[in-house]
C-alpha cells in the first residue's frame, strides 16, 4: 500500500481498521465492502491515469490544517474515553439481578439473550450474547426455543447439558414462569427486570410425559 500504487497514510489506516473489524466481527464485512472502494476510488483514479505526480503536492497550509485537526480528535477522543464508561444502558438492564448474581460466584449461568452484553461489561461470562455469528444458527435457534418454552424439552437438556448453576431470565418469561414451579429450582432473587433461580442437587431436568387418562 505504501510502494508501487499508494494511498495517502489516512486511508491505509481507515482501510486497515475496516479490515480489521471484518476479520473480528463478521457483520462488519458489509461495511467494508460499501466503504472500501469509497477510500480507493480517487487515489487510484489519479495514478492509473498518469497524473500521480501532478496532484500528489498538496499546499503546505492544508496540510497543517488536516495534521492539526486529526490531532485534535485524537487528543478529544482519549479524553473523553477515559473518563466515560462505555456499557449498556442500565434502563432496562438487570441492574440489581447481575449484583446478587456476582455475589454467588457461579461459573455456569444460563441468561436471556438480551442480558448477554450487560453480563459482560460487568464481568461476568454470559452463556449468549448478541453476538450471534459466533455462537452459530443452531446454538442461538435453540436457545430461543429454550428461553421461550416454544420446545420445553430444550430447555432441560440445555440445563443438563452445560451444567448450569443458575438462570437470569427476564422475569416475565416463559421460562422463568416454568422454574418458578420446578422442584429443585429456588427463586433468590426477583424484580421487574430479572429473576434469578438457583439450581440444588434435586433439581428437575426433564418433563414427564403425559399419562393417558384411559391408561388410568
Amino acid at each position: 500500500m505504501w510502494r508501487g500504487v499508494t494511498l495517502p497514510p489516512l486511508r491505509i489506516v481507515l482501510l486497515l481498521g475496516l479490515l480489521h473489524m471484518a476479520l473480528a466481527q463478521g457483520r462488519a464485512a458489509e461495511i467494508l465492502a460499501l466503504l472500501a472502494p469509497l477510500l480507493l476510488a480517487a487515489p487510484l483514479a489519479r495514478q492509473l491515469d498518469g497524473a500521480e505526480a501532478a496532484n500528489s503536492a498538496a499546499p503546505p497550509l492544508r496540510g497543517v490544517l488536516v495534521a492539526g485537526f486529526v490531532i485534535a480528535l485524537v487528543a478529544g477522543t482519549l479524553v473523553y474515553a477515559s473518563g466515560y464508561r462505555f456499557e449498556p444502558h442500565s434502563r432496562g438492564s438487570p441492574v440489581a439481578a447481575v449484583a446478587a448474581l456476582k455475589k454467588l460466584n457461579l461459573a455456569r449461568v444460563f441468561n436471556d439473550y438480551d442480558f448477554g452484553g450487560y453480563l459482560i461489561a460487568n464481568g461476568v461470562a454470559p452463556f449468549i450474547d448478541g453476538r450471534t455469528e459466533l455462537y452459530g444458527e443452531k446454538f442461538f435457534v435453540d436457545h430461543n426455543a429454550a428461553s421461550g418454552l416454544m420446545e420445553p424439552e430444550n430447555l432441560f437438556r440445555l440445563l443438563e447439558e452445560y451444567k448450569i448453576e443458575a438462570t437470569l431470565m427476564r422475569t416475565q418469561s416463559a421460562a422463568t414462569k416454568l422454574l418458578d414451579h420446578l422442584d429443585g429450582w429456588q427463586k433468590i432473587h426477583a424484580d421487574d427486570i430479572a429473576t434469578i433461580h438457583l439450581r440444588k442437587q434435586d433439581a428437575l431436568h426433564t418433563v414427564e410425559p403425559a399419562v393417558d387418562a384411559k391408561a388410568k
